[in-house]
């Protein structure tokens, strides 16, 4: 059966906390490396879709996610390459089903595999530092022995996963244009983290 159900946690934590995992994982992860990118994200009540752009890769991508951070912790996803000529007129396609927001972020992103979960270690003007953990599942039946995995890795890593509630709360406070970062895309202090 195709895993195609994102579960999904994040965590977030100070700048010496960042500094401590990144470390860490450069040691004893495999780094998947440099996946920084530009994302339009369109968001409706229920779902949200992005638009992806990865400048060091020169690669794009479209995505649906039925579900909302905060709402659910595991989302049907459907994603698709797509050309980077075509990335305007992809998001004018998801324009035209109105959605209720749009929002454009570039994080800092480099991906590891680590004990059998994906990490993203990020940065955003909008989140601030954090980590997100994800596991691929064929089935919501498999929610609970696959969030174990996640749970004791976020332990080991002394990260403190984001509860529903929490993240209710806080995507809804970034969507009124809150920002947690306290750093730009332009004076971000790690930005060597991040080039290739």
């Amino acid at each position: 059966m195709k895993k195609n159900i994102e579960l999904e946690f994040r965590s977030r934590f100070d700048e010496a906390t960042y500094v401590k995992i990144r470390d860490h994982l450069n040691a004893n992860a495999f780094d998947e490396g440099d996946d920084s990118k530009d994302t339009y994200f369109f968001i409706w009540e229920d779902k949200f879709a992005k638009v992806v752009y990865n400048k060091h890769k020169r690669s794009a991508k479209a995505s649906m996610k039925i579900g909302r951070v905060g709402q659910v912790a595991s989302f049907r996803e459907i994603e698709f390459p797509i050309d980077i000529s075509s990335i305007d007129e992809v998001k004018a396609l998801f324009e035209v089903f109105s959605p209720n927001d749009v929002q454009y972020v570039f994080q800092f992103r480099r991906n590891y595999q680590y004990k059998g979960v994906s990490l993203a270690l990020k940065y955003t003007e909008s989140w601030g530092f954090h980590l997100e953990f994800e596991r691929m599942i064929s089935s919501v039946d498999q929610r609970a022995a696959e969030e174990k995995i996640i749970r004791r890795l976020a332990n080991e890593l002394d990260c403190t996963l984001m509860t529903d509630s929490e993240l209710k709360t806080y995507t809804s406070e970034i969507d009124s244009g809150i920002k947690y970062g306290q750093y730009s895309q332009v004076d971000f202090p790690y930005i060597n983290d991040y080039e290739g």
